[in-house]
């Protein structure tokens, strides 16, 4: 089936053709210029057409919402207009069909506060111990290394926090890989034309990715339920409903590993670009280096987070420049408006958090990275409520911001003291931004182990 256009009429995304645009080629709309040059085309769009306009979608029409009046519209959602379960129906809705952006109004409510528990306070200091500790192994592995690609290295780094944090699991072993793979084709399985599940097709090479991944999951579920841990997944299995039932099965794997896509992809494009940005920018580096010291300590406690303040800028800066997700869906439940149009029920509309922070109108330099703009004394950042956002708003606003922040800042903290980084002379990225913002090359980075570390290594 051609994705986007449902099983039958009540199941397809209207048609907009009232409101001003593009419609891109039949089939898959105007996939290949987001793909190719997703700035410039957002650029394009809002130049011609202004804040809402037409695009096509693969297999359907679809909205563009730029700027921060839209979002704050969208985000906020007081007349209930617009769904995140239906937006994201035809993407994240293929694979992680119990995730939290897959559910809206009162089963949206009860998930994320069952969800919650995990990024309390308390919790989150015995995170920050787990992630130091992998963080150390994985980063002393890298001390007779000279070159790294930085993506995927990384990528694994997280994966192996998530295992532990989230799924309990001590060391993935020989399946880091499969589940690394796995995670990978989901992620372009998001981007298919066509929905069919046979070889050829890309589709059919995300399902086969989670197929595994889903059952390595199933196969622990009834170990879970009799010798229960802390972690995440063994309080889904452990969880009951209001009849005293246990949640389905399915519903355990779709949560999970949903949480276990977010936690770690996420986080590893916002590392890259901050690596990249800092092999570039070394006073920055020096800088954050200069922070990290100055604490005496080799890895940062939980009280520590608030005192690093140039990594919270310079953190904040990347996802502003680049943000981890560069399209957050919704689509209208109701017939409404917005931008000054009337939109049918069922529409499909996107907003660009990365385009809100590169508009002129709300920030000064905005392509110069230049994290001393978030300063008290500056705080672009709240020139509008909702001219940045990369962390979304509203009641759908990501539940895992500060272990995101948490995590990034402890990895980094550790990654300075240890080594020095740089990418090549005469370096020129090339920045993939759907389905996942990243270097296309991985991220090729030289590093220089730091010899002297007096100051912390008898802390």
């Amino acid at each position: 089936m051609l994705r986007g256009t449902g099983s039958s009429p009540e199941d397809c995304y209207a048609s907009v053709n009232h409101i001003p645009g593009v419609k891109g080629f039949p089939f898959v709309g105007n996939l290949f210029d987001l793909k190719g040059n997703f700035e410039h085309f957002l650029s394009d769009q809002y130049e011609n057409y202004g804040p809402l306009s037409r695009i096509g979608m693969v297999g359907h029409d679809g909205l563009l919402a730029l700027g921060p009046e839209l979002s704050e519209e969208i985000f906020l959602n007081r007349d209930g207009n617009f769904s995140t379960k239906l937006g994201y129906r035809d993407s994240i809705g293929l694979f992680y069909r119990s995730g939290l952006l897959l559910h809206d109004s009162d089963e949206h409510k009860k998930r994320r506060r069952s969800t919650q528990s995990v990024f309390k306070n308390a919790i989150l200091v015995e995170h920050l111990r787990i992630m130091n500790e992998v963080f150390a192994h994985h980063l002393d592995s890298w001390k007779n290394e000279n070159y790294l690609l930085f993506y995927q290295q990384v990528k694994s780094v997280l994966l192996s926090v998530a295992a532990r944090i989230f799924l309990g699991i001590e060391e993935l072993g020989g399946k880091t890989d499969l589940i690394n793979e796995a995670f990978i084709n989901v992620t372009e399985g998001m981007l298919c034309i066509f929905t069919i599940d046979v070889p050829g097709f890309k589709y059919h090479r995300a399902m086969n990715g989670k197929r595994p991944l889903d059952h390595f999951m199933y196969d622990m579920i009834s170990e879970r339920r009799a010798n229960p841990g802390a972690d995440m997944f063994s309080q889904l299995c452990i969880e009951k409903d209001e009849n005293g039932n246990y949640l389905a099965d399915e519903d355990i794997v779709a949560s999970i590993n949903f949480l276990m896509f977010a936690a770690h992809d996420t986080t590893s494009s916002a590392l890259s670009h901050m690596v990249m940005l800092l092999s570039s920018h070394t006073e920055w580096q020096e800088r954050l280096r200069e922070a990290a010291r100055e604490l005496e300590k080799p890895v940062l406690e939980y009280q520590d987070l608030d005192k690093l303040v140039d990594f919270q800028l310079a953190f904040m800066e990347t996802l502003r420049l680049y943000p981890s997700a560069p399209i957050l869906a919704r689509a209208t439940l109701n017939d409404c408006s917005l931008g000054g149009y009337d939109l049918p029920a069922r529409t499909f509309v996107s907003t660009c958090p990365g385009f809100n922070h590169r508009m002129a109108e709300w920030w000064d330099n905005p392509n110069l990275f230049d994290p001393e703009r978030f300063a008290p004394e500056r705080a672009e950042h709240k020139r509008h409520s909702f001219n940045y956002v990369p962390f979304g708003g509203g009641v759908h606003k990501c539940i895992g911001m500060h272990f995101a922040k948490m995590q990034v800042t402890a990895f980094m903290h550790q990654l300075l003291l240890r080594y020095r980084f740089k990418t090549f002379a005469n370096y020129v990225p090339d920045l993939q931004a759907i389905p996942l913002p990243k270097p296309k090359d991985d991220l090729p980075i030289i590093i220089e182990r730091i010899q002297h570390q007096v100051r912390i290594a008898h802390h």
